[in-house]
């Protein structure tokens, strides 16, 4: 058993979008309480009458899979800091 698991509704806390690109970010609750963020990362495609996605990427995706993730990262940051100040707010004075 991993000694992991997501938030209870195991949804991403936010997606970041960049054309075909799309990057999910993951709450991670430890078994000791604490908290971190992965991200996964998919390409949308066309296939026939539907729509797909995968986890492979061409070359021509290099450029974009950068700028998400800069915007992945920075979104992480800001939410390891909302995360900070609630637990630095509710340490007892």
């Amino acid at each position: 058993m991993s000694d992991t698991n997501t938030n209870a509704s195991n949804k991403p806390v936010d997606q970041i979008k960049l054309g075909r690109l799309r990057a999910a970010i993951w709450r991670v609750v430890t078994a000791d309480g604490s908290t971190f963020h992965t991200f996964s990362v998919e390409r949308n495609y066309k296939d026939g009458d539907s729509y797909k996605s995968t986890g492979s990427f061409a070359l021509s995706d290099a450029l974009a899979l950068s700028k998400l993730a800069d915007r992945v990262d920075s979104r992480i940051r800001q939410l390891n800091d909302a995360e900070f100040q609630r637990s630095l707010e509710e340490q007892p004075a």
